[in-house]
């Protein structure tokens, strides 16, 4: 949960003119914590900035992310109901997680990005440095760490690994994902061609 205290500390912690805030969590925020993060801020000019994603590789990224952290759905469960409902689904319909941070803000303090069209051409430094009237010095293209999603296979034995871990040892959450990647080399490579 947020504490607006901690918050503003913080924030009065760092010497800056601008600060960033950065999260996929943000998405998440139920009304109330969306409530008491903007209160939080509530003496500084503060500005959203929600970047847009193709549907469905949005969705397929947010499965990983559960998976990751411990959920057992095969990608078929976890999309069904965004597919059938798609009004509904905070994946599909960004405007229900615009909707949570605009009943706290004017709509001229929430701005969208287009995530692909960012992600295959240059652009991006400019966009924030124009919204945040900042400037973000230039980073070498080989200097640039993009966080792309695991391997399907990857995910796939990691979303296994949940259903046998939590059945055994009860073990959830990114535990499972860590053990995984750390000891994955030294695993037997016929077996993870046989797995494949």
């Amino acid at each position: 949960t947020f504490d607006s205290e901690k918050i503003r500390k913080s924030i009065d912690a760092v010497d800056a003119d601008s600060i960033l805030f950065s999260s996929e969590n943000f998405d998440v925020l139920s009304d109330g914590e969306v409530e008491v993060f903007l209160s939080a801020l509530n003496c500084y000019d503060v500005k959203v900035i929600a970047m847009f994603r193709e549907p469905s590789l949005r969705l397929y990224s947010w499965w990983q992310e559960e998976v990751k952290h411990g959920s057992e759905e095969m990608f078929p469960e976890y999309a069904l109901p965004h597919l059938c409902r798609p009004m509904k689904s905070d994946i599909f319909n960004l405007d229900i997680v615009l909707s949570r941070y605009g009943k706290f803000l004017e709509k001229e303090a929430i701005y969208i990005g287009d995530y692909e069209s960012f992600s295959n051409s240059a652009g991006i430094e400019e966009f924030f440095e124009r919204i945040l009237s900042v400037e973000i010095p230039k980073m070498p293209k080989e200097n640039r760490f993009i966080n792309k999603g695991l391997a399907e296979f990857d995910i796939e034995i990691i979303r296994i690994m949940n259903c046998i871990s939590k059945s055994v040892s009860g073990l959830t959450g990114s535990v499972v994902r860590e053990a995984y990647l750390k000891n994955k080399s030294a695993i037997d490579s016929d077996l993870l061609k046989r797995l494949r």
